[in-house]
């Protein structure tokens, strides 16, 4: 992003101040719940460790297959840049689509020939300049 190094430690010292103070800011408003929290969790014993080892586990295994289906959901043809070459080549109808940020575009401004240049907050506006009824490419950073 060619920032300064000095700037870039400022706001790297900033943001870790920030965030540290705001967990120490959340452990002293709460303060006053830890013994009691404790002292629960010290009556339930080897039980409700395990329920909570128990309780962990089946969050993380839910998670795990919300992220699988969630990837399954979104998984998408790919098309290597020698494939894409290959079909402009033979003349094959289609819409490239340059989804980079204005940043990225501006840090390497190469682009591939023909391509439509939409960022990616104007897609949802400006969708309808991408025609159905052709090979549609996307590729972005």
């Amino acid at each position: 992003m060619k920032i300064r190094l000095i700037v870039f430690v400022l706001c790297e010292v900033g943001s870790a101040l920030a965030w540290a103070l705001g967990w120490i800011g959340l452990g002293y408003l709460f303060s006053d719940l830890i013994e009691p929290i404790a002292a629960a969790v010290a009556r339930l014993g080897g039980a409700g460790v395990a329920l909570a080892a128990g309780c962990l586990a089946l969050y993380v295994v839910v998670k795990y297959v919300q992220r699988r289906l969630f990837f399954r959901e979104l998984r998408m043809a790919r098309i290597t840049p020698e494939n894409l070459k290959a079909m402009m080549d033979r003349g094959t109808e289609t819409i490239i689509v340059d989804l980079r940020t204005s940043v990225a575009a501006q840090a390497m401004p190469y682009t591939i020939p023909g391509a439509l240049r939409i960022s990616p907050e104007e897609l949802q506006r400006r969708q309808r300049e991408i025609p159905r009824d052709v090979e549609i490419v996307l590729y972005c950073t």
